[in-house]
């Protein structure tokens, strides 16, 4: 097998991104054309939690447009995933529900004196 770097990952990509943001919003100049690589991927998740943080307590308005579309799909994918999270919260409901509704009261006493 070749001996390659494969580039950065997705995941680091992304990572790159989201620590470029995290500088425009400490007032430092970026590029966003050339992302800051020396991102780690493993911080993603808490990188875009402080900047989601700061966009929520920040007009993004008066950051760059690449900043403000970054914004806009965030809180698009923030809600697609709450509305999927209550959809599947909804569906385990009408299975439980519909399984509850199967048993009889005395076997619905027994499960809930098993459960307390």
């Amino acid at each position: 097998m070749p001996c390659v770097d494969a580039g950065p990952t997705d995941r680091h990509t992304r990572a790159a991104k989201v620590l470029n943001f995290l500088h425009e919003v400490q007032g430092h100049a970026v590029d966003h054309a050339r992302p800051d690589y020396r991102a780690h991927a493993a911080d993603l998740d808490v990188m875009t939690a402080a900047l989601c943080a700061w966009c929520r307590d920040h007009d993004v308005s008066a950051q760059s447009l690449d900043l403000q579309l970054w914004w806009r799909d965030h809180q698009l994918a923030d809600a697609r995933r709450a509305a999927e999270t209550r959809a599947a919260s909804a569906s385990r409901l009408d299975v439980f529900q519909t399984a509850w509704a199967t048993l009889t009261p005395q076997e619905q006493r027994e499960f809930l004196e098993r459960i307390s």
